[in-house]
């Protein structure tokens, strides 16, 4: 079993989503929880502030549910995995309440390897989270999928039967666009210049150290890609798959992610 620390801190990572104005101290909207659980604003505002790592997600300003974030290979990095988690928030079978955060995510046309400009890409139209259970069973070929160019999910069932699934619309996101557009901000404390309120320091919760910057041969493990993707020219994370021995004796393979500084090899 890998013991290093960051696979350790991965296996009990929580996704929060705070509202950029709620951030700011702008306004008190809620952030929430992967399940759509409401967190209270200045709770929000804490849990933020103890967080090394943010990722932005673009919202639609009518309905709030996040719009389209990409990549360009197979493995799905965070910042794709919590844009879906954020906008699904479950897996995406009819009748399946299974969390999102927890699921896998499925290419709806699958990723062609050989040639990935032939299609099967990593992009919102081909993504959607389906808990382990589910995705096999897609790949058994016992139902099929398909997405329209609005995201709506169309699921084919044996003998005809189909359901089609839309990701629910969010209220807190829609009213934060319309405080954007309408100036109507409510100032809770002068902010300083690294862009928190004093209001909401604690001297109890010092901010967590900055992770140093990787270095050439440093090892991550865990299904997603810890940072960016490393090619020949261009620095990154690439995969490499080592055997571990659990405690049943029985061999499992885990996914290690080595830095590469993307030098050519020296010959």
């Amino acid at each position: 079993m890998p013991t290093d620390a960051y696979w350790l801190a991965a296996q009990g990572k929580m996704i929060t989503t705070v509202p950029f104005l709620t951030l700011l101290g702008y306004s008190d909207l809620p952030g929430t929880f992967p399940d759509g659980s409401p967190i209270p604003a200045d709770t929000a505002r804490r849990i933020a502030r103890e967080c090394a790592t943010w990722t932005r997600i673009l919202t639609d300003p009518a309905t709030g549910t996040p719009v389209d974030a990409n990549a360009t290979s197979y493995y799905i990095p965070a910042r794709i995995r919590q844009t879906l988690t954020a906008k699904w928030q479950a897996c995406t079978m009819p009748g399946c309440r299974r969390r999102a955060e927890a699921s896998e995510v499925d290419h709806i046309i699958p990723f062609d390897h050989d040639n990935p400009a032939l299609g099967g890409l990593t992009v919102f139209g081909n993504l959607h989270p389906l808990c382990k259970k589910d995705h096999q069973s897609k790949t058994d070929g016992n139902y099929s999928v398909a997405m329209d160019d609005k995201g709506l999910i169309e699921y084919r069932f044996p003998h005809g039967i189909r359901a089609t699934v839309a990701a629910g619309d969010n209220p807190v996101n829609v009213e934060h666009a319309r405080l954007m557009e309408s100036g109507e901000l409510t100032e809770r404390g002068e902010l300083t210049e690294s862009g928190s309120s004093d209001e909401y320091f604690d001297p109890r919760f010092p901010p967590p150290p900055p992770e140093p910057d990787p270095q050439p041969g440093d090892v991550r493990t865990g299904e997603e890609c810890p940072g960016p993707e490393g090619s020949i020219g261009t620095p990154g994370w690439v995969k490499r798959t080592d055997f571990f021995r659990s405690y049943n004796g029985k061999k499992r393979t885990e996914t290690e992610w080595v830095w590469d500084n993307g030098d050519p090899p020296p010959f």
